[in-house]
C-alpha cells in the first residue's frame, strides 16, 4: 500500500512539474511578444525620429549676413516676435518666426525649445522632439527642454520614454513641479499607480494649492478601487 502510494504521489509530481513548465513557457513566450513589440514600436520611433533630424536641417548651415552681431541682434528680435506670437496663440507664425530666428543664429537654445513648444502645440510631435533634441544638444543639462520632450514622447504615447526625460529634469531641477506631476501621469499610463501617486505626492508636497496634482492622484487611487 504504502509503495502504492509513492508511486502515486511521485505521477502528482510529475503533473505538477509538467502544468508548471508549461505554464512558465507561456508566460515566456508572452513576455518574449510583448518585448518584440516594444522593439517593434522602438524602431519605427528612431526611424522617424532620424528621418526628422534629416529634415530639420533647414538651411542653417550658411548665416544669411556676414556680420554676426548683427544676425544675433536680428535672430533675438525675431524670437521676441515668436514669443509674442505664441502667447497669442498664433502658433503657425511663431514657428516661423523662431525658424527665422535659427537662421540668423542656429545657438539659441531657449528658441530650439520654445520652438519646440509651439510644435506640440500644433501636434507636430515628431518635430517637436527632433527641436528639443537639439536644444539639448546645446545644453545638455536644460531641465525644462527634458521635461517638454517628456510631454512630446508622451502625447504620442510613448510613456516609458516620457519617464525617462522626466527623471532626466527632476535629477537635474529636483522641485520641478510640473515635471513630478506629469512623471505620474505617465506613469499612470502605463498602470504603475503606486509609483504615479509617489510622484504626485511629491509634486503635492512642492506646491499644494496645485489642484491638478491631487486631482490625478484621485484617479490612480480611483483605478486601484
Amino acid at each position: 500500500k504504502l509503495s502504492q502510494q509513492t508511486v502515486l504521489a511521485q505521477q502528482e509530481i510529475e503533473s505538477l512539474k509538467a502544468d508548471a513548465l508549461s505554464e512558465v513557457e507561456t508566460l515566456i513566450s508572452d513576455a518574449q511578444a510583448i518585448l518584440y513589440h516594444l522593439q517593434q514600436k522602438n524602431t519605427e520611433f528612431d526611424q522617424s525620429f532620424e528621418t526628422l533630424k534629416a529634415q530639420s536641417n533647414f538651411q542653417l548651415l550658411q548665416p544669411v549676413s556676414p556680420d554676426a552681431q548683427q544676425n544675433s541682434q536680428l535672430a533675438q528680435d525675431y524670437a521676441k516676435q515668436g514669443d509674442k506670437f505664441f502667447t497669442q496663440g498664433c502658433y503657425d507664425e511663431a514657428v516661423q518666426a523662431y525658424d527665422r530666428a535659427l537662421q540668423l543664429d542656429c545657438h539659441g537654445v531657449e528658441v530650439w525649445n520654445n520652438r519646440g513648444v509651439v510644435l506640440t502645440k500644433l501636434q507636430r510631435y515628431h518635430e517637436a522632439i527632433a527641436s528639443y533634441e537639439k536644444a539639448l544638444q546645446l545644453r545638455s543639462e536644460y531641465a525644462d527642454a527634458w521635461n517638454n520632450r517628456g510631454v512630446a514622447l508622451g502625447k504620442m504615447k510613448y510613456y516609458e520614454a516620457a519617464v525617462l526625460s522626466y527623471d532626466r529634469a527632476i535629477h537635474l531641477k529636483e522641485n520641478y513641479v510640473d515635471a513630478w506631476n506629469n512623471r505620474g501621469f505617465a506613469l499612470a499610463q502605463l498602470q504603475r499607480y503606486d509609483e504615479a501617486i509617489t510622484s504626485y505626492q511629491k509634486a503635492a508636497q512642492l506646491n499644494p494649492e496645485f489642484y491638478l496634482v491631487w486631482y490625478n492622484q484621485a484617479r490612480c487611487y480611483g483605478v486601484q478601487q
